[in-house]
């Protein structure tokens, strides 16, 4: 019976807190997106197994990767990062990092469900 009256309690100040909330007066904006991103304006960046970065199918190094990712930067385009399951996370990691260091604002992983 005590267990009712405390979770009766605790109901009851959890809707008196909630309507404090919406009754105060702040503005609260509501989350809005600008564009949704195309997936085939989207960069791909793979890794395979040995570490070499593949840029739009195209063969690249970690130099060469970051000035074309710092060219391709201006155009705002999405970047999806795709790696083998063989692939050390440390390869995987310097793209992630390269990527943060560029300041890229919409980064996505590929991943597939295991079987």
């Amino acid at each position: 019976m005590s267990d009712l009256a405390f979770l009766l309690l605790i109901f009851i100040m959890l809707v008196s807190m909630m309507e404090k909330t919406e009754k105060s007066g702040v503005p609260l904006a509501s989350p809005v997106v600008e564009k949704a991103a195309s997936v085939d304006a989207a960069l791909e960046i793979a890794v395979d197994r040995a570490g070499v970065i593949y840029l739009d199918g195209k063969t690249a190094d970690l130099q060469s990767a970051e000035t074309l990712l710092a060219r391709r930067y201006r155009t705002r385009a999405a970047v999806i990062l795709a790696a083998d399951r063989e692939t050390s996370f440390g390869e995987v990691s310097k793209i992630i990092a390269l990527l943060q260091k560029l300041e890229y604002p919409a980064v996505s992983l590929a991943v597939k469900n295991a079987e």
